[in-house]
């Protein structure tokens, strides 16, 4: 039997459970603040059933997220304690594989084990609760497809970058870090640009927007701004769900925006114009760059760690595993650094919250007027059920976007 560090594991024990602790007193602390009381900012948008059912929304799915991560913990500590790790890495060691096969199968493996965790949970958000308060209009047959997809997509993409690193790091040691930093900060950047043209048209239909008052309306409004705009595309979100979002896809004179087809259901053509004007924002202050670099950055410290930590032998010792490898030390090193994870997180939501705020900003000023922003986000509040009132510390660990009635104080006062 392996004698494992009696002083690595209760630091180990501390990350995992601390961050888990926080998370559960930060989810506590936002169910607390869900009452029934309608802001004054909402009692013309919401009627005060609709309210009292979003907050209901709002409790399923944030006990939902709960029941969820226990899971996980609990298997995470047993497989740990019971010497899974171990077991599994010697089940792939038995069928002679080199070190980068080994690794891909033994990751491949740990990640079965994290999806068949979750997919009871996702079942029942999607076709329990998403259905039980008008969200859901995804058949069984379509999520099942949308999961094969995207499998399939992890396994074509994920394997080569996953054999990149493990045969970097194998190879290179603890000096490999900034070529597996550039491989990573060349795929991030290209996940820009790649995912929305080429990925997303496997799990939804775009068609062009009509000739019409819409149409009009977004060009007559780029053509102002001297935003080059290629193409307007409404896609068919409403195959899966009744929520609403616009982006874009492509770059520079090439930039295409695309519509959900909920957006432009439930929006005037002047607020769906004012949320075109919000995400343009993001695209004229260089919003986008801003969070790539932000991502470079903290993909660039783990990746330096890592170097570090790769032949540290307690750290492998202690989740029962004899043999160092690459591939052990990367999930028992990402276990060991999850509160650093966390708070990298939290910048990203921080910058994230900033820029929607200037974001905001740029579609008031270029609209010269603050009303159909204002109400456009009204709209999509109660027709999401999103929560009005969240604590400051959900806020700061969940949300990419300020609270609804941060962003509405801020544009009134522009």
């Amino acid at each position: 039997m392996i004698e494992r560090p009696v002083i690595l594991i209760p630091i180990i024990l501390a990350a995992i459970l601390g961050t888990t602790v926080f998370e559960f007193w930060v989810t506590y602390l936002n169910v607390k603040l869900l009452k029934s009381d309608l802001p004054d900012t909402f009692g013309a948008t919401y009627t005060p059933a609709h309210y009292k059912r979003s907050q209901d929304y709002l409790k399923l799915k944030m006990l939902l997220d709960l029941v969820k991560k226990s899971a996980f913990i609990f298997v995470l500590l047993t497989f740990w304690f019971y010497g899974g790790f171990e077991l599994l890495d010697m089940s792939i060691g038995r069928l002679g594989y080199g070190p980068i096969m080994s690794g891909l199968l033994f990751i491949g493996a740990l990640v079965f084990l994290c999806g068949a965790i979750s997919m009871p949970f996702e079942l029942y958000n999607t076709f329990g609760i998403e259905a039980r308060f008008g969200f859901n209009r995804t058949d069984m047959k379509t999520f099942m497809s949308d999961r094969f997809k995207t499998i399939s997509l992890a396994i074509v993409i994920g394997t080569p970058l996953l054999s990149f690193f493990l045969a970097l790091y194998h190879h290179g040691g603890d000096k490999s870090w900034f070529s597996c930093w550039i491989i990573a900060s060349v795929f991030l950047v290209l996940v820009q640009f790649v995912a929305p043209v080429y990925i997303l048209p496997l799990f939804n239909r775009y068609e062009a927007l009509g000739e019409g008052v819409l149409h009009r309306a977004i060009l007559n409004y780029t053509r102002k701004i001297d935003f080059p705009l290629k193409q307007i595309l409404v896609m068919d979100g409403s195959r899966r769900s009744t929520k609403s979002n616009a982006f874009f896809i492509g770059f520079g004179s090439k930039k295409c925006v695309v519509l959900f087809d909920t957006l432009i259901a439930t929006l005037s053509v002047e607020e769906v114009v004012a949320i075109l004007a919000h995400e343009i924002g993001h695209h004229k202050q260089n919003h986008i760059l801003m969070s790539v670099i932000l991502k470079m950055v903290i993909m660039a410290a783990v990746l330096y760690l890592f170097s570090q930590f790769l032949g540290f032998v307690p750290l492998y010792t202690a989740f029962g595993v004899a043999e160092p490898s690459v591939h052990t030390g990367l999930i028992f090193f990402n276990i060991l650094i999850s509160p650093l994870i966390m708070i990298g997180k939290m910048a990203e939501q921080w910058l994230s919250r900033r820029n929607e705020f200037q974001a905001d900003r740029f579609a008031i000023l270029t609209l010269h007027k603050p009303t159909p922003l204002t109400t456009a986000l009204k709209k999509l509040t109660v027709q999401n059920m999103e929560n009005l009132n969240p604590h400051p510390a959900y806020v700061a660990l969940y949300y990419s976007h300020p609270t609804i009635l941060e962003r509405i104080a801020a544009i009134h006062q522009q």
